[in-house]
């Protein structure tokens, strides 16, 4: 007979509001919904997971996504192994959140040196600038192609007025742009104070003749998902550092789970290209464990995590010390929507 290496695990669901409204691909949203996996093993250690999928760039919806969940824990929790290819994105990095938890012995307590988020040029975000009195980051990462081409350049030069000269720029176009777009924007923006413009267009083979005509190179984010799960290293050779690939952004509630990631971080080191962890708009729980998995792979780089401001309360669902559970006023606050208990 096997033996559980789990007594129980349960999964929660939360609902929080916004501080503004969020706008994404497809929609606007005002509530961000997601789902929480806590596992009790057989020495009475907690661990957990989020499952959190992004309205507009996921494939599955968090109410798929919260049945699979269950019956995904349910096996894992009986049998200990599962085979995290049938899973979705999301689903997949709540499990081997798990597993990944289950292979330490504490989290570990350095930190990261994140790149701050800046949404646009409003004015909350030149006076944030204006106002700095914190060391400044090596980068902060700027969303682009929301507006036209114009108000993109214009947001762009506002910016590096008020940061430092060695002070880059990540931008983040979410392949909104057309090719010619694209290159109108590059064409008027200092290509040394961009580090990379991650998915500048819906067409993942127009990134290099834009590296060539404008010196801009790129990252790979959304693209990663179309080739989730089953890349193999050779189908991504096809991207080269030589031809402008810059960076693997990697959004494990996206691209599917923590060794989806490392299969790709290892591609990119390989291939001398960043990998950065980034979010997708989990809670701060899920952000600790993205945080855990940038510094196990490179503690000198800098994430993309600072979206807990998106949330009125930002600190409704937090990772615990290791092994210890969460608060229990934090968990009342979320609905425990299935409990399973194994027989050990």
């Amino acid at each position: 007979m096997t033996h559980a290496l789990f007594q129980s695990c349960n999964v929660y669901r939360y609902r929080q509001p916004l501080s503004k409204p969020l706008s994404l691909k497809t929609m606007t949203l005002t509530i961000r919904e997601g789902l929480i996996l806590e596992m009790v093993d057989r020495i009475g250690r907690v661990h957990y997971g989020e499952a959190s999928p992004l309205p507009g760039f996921s494939r599955e919806t968090v109410f798929e996504a919260q049945g699979q969940l269950k019956d995904a824990a349910e096996y894992y929790c009986s049998h200990g192994v599962i085979d995290q290819s049938l899973l979705y994105p999301s689903v997949a990095f709540a499990i081997e959140s798990i597993q990944f938890s289950l292979g330490k012995e504490h989290w570990s307590q350095e930190r990261v040196s994140e790149s701050p988020l800046l949404m646009g040029a409003d004015a909350l975000t030149l006076k944030r600038l204006d106002d700095w009195s914190e060391n400044w980051p090596d980068e902060f990462k700027l969303k682009v192609g929301r507006n036209n081409i114009g108000q993109d350049v214009d947001a762009v030069n506002q910016i590096l007025d008020r940061i430092p000269d060695d002070v880059k720029l990540r931008l983040d176009a979410n392949q909104r742009w057309s090719f010619d777009e694209a290159l109108e924007f590059a064409g008027q923006v200092p290509a040394c104070r961009v580090s990379y413009i991650e998915e500048p267009t819906q067409y993942y083979a127009e990134f290099p003749q834009l590296f060539r005509t404008t010196g801009v190179g790129y990252a790979l984010d959304e693209t990663l998902q179309e080739f989730a799960p089953g890349t193999t290293p050779l189908e991504m050779n096809r991207f080269r550092a030589e031809d402008g690939l810059r960076a693997v952004v990697l959004k494990p509630t996206l691209v599917g789970g923590v060794s989806r990631c490392l299969t790709l971080a290892d591609w990119a080191r390989e291939n001398k290209v960043r990998v950065v962890f980034s979010s997708s708009f989990e809670s701060a729980l899920g952000l600790s464990l993205i945080e855990q998995l940038s510094l196990q792979c490179d503690p000198m780089e800098s994430p993309g995590l600072d979206t807990l401001s998106a949330f009125q309360n930002p600190g409704f669902c937090r990772l615990p010390e290791y092994g210890r559970r969460m608060p229990l006023d934090l968990l009342n606050a979320m609905e425990n929507v299935w409990s399973y208990r194994s027989a050990l």
